[in-house]
C-alpha cells in the first residue's frame, strides 16, 4: 500500500518535466505514454509484492513477534527497501516541481 503513491508521484513529476523541457514530443505521444505509465507502475509494484511474497514464503517457519511492521515481517533489507521507495519518490516529486518552478520564473 506504500509504494504505489511515489511511483505514481515519480511518474507524474517525470511527464511534467518532460511536457515542460520537450513540448512537442510530449504532445505527439501523449496517447501511448499513458499507457506505458500505468504498465511502469504496475510492474513495479507486481515485482515489489512479489519479492515480499518470496521473502515472507522462505522465513515462514522463523516466528517474529509481530506481523504488522515490513521490517520483522519480511525482512529488515525489505523495510529499508521500502522507506527508500517512499522517500525516493517524495524527494524527486519535490525536484521536479522545483525544477519547474525554476523553468516558469525564467
Amino acid at each position: 500500500g506504500g509504494l504505489w503513491a511515489p511511483v505514481i508521484q515519480i511518474v507524474m513529476g517525470a511527464e511534467r518535466v518532460l511536457a515542460v523541457h520537450k513540448p512537442v514530443w510530449f504532445h505527439r505521444t501523449h496517447r501511448t505514454r499513458s499507457a506505458v505509465s500505468i504498465i511502469f507502475s504496475m510492474f513495479f509494484i507486481i515485482a515489489s509484492i512479489s519479492l515480499a511474497f518470496v521473502l515472507a514464503w522462505t522465513r515462514r517457519q522463523s516466528k517474529v513477534p509481530y506481523y504488522c511492521g515490513r521490517k520483522v515481517a519480511f525482512t529488515a533489507t525489505y523495510g529499508m527497501y521500502v522507506y527508500c521507495v517512499n522517500v525516493g519518490g517524495g524527494v524527486r516529486s519535490y525536484r521536479n516541481r522545483a525544477v519547474l518552478n525554476t523553468v516558469s520564473q525564467k
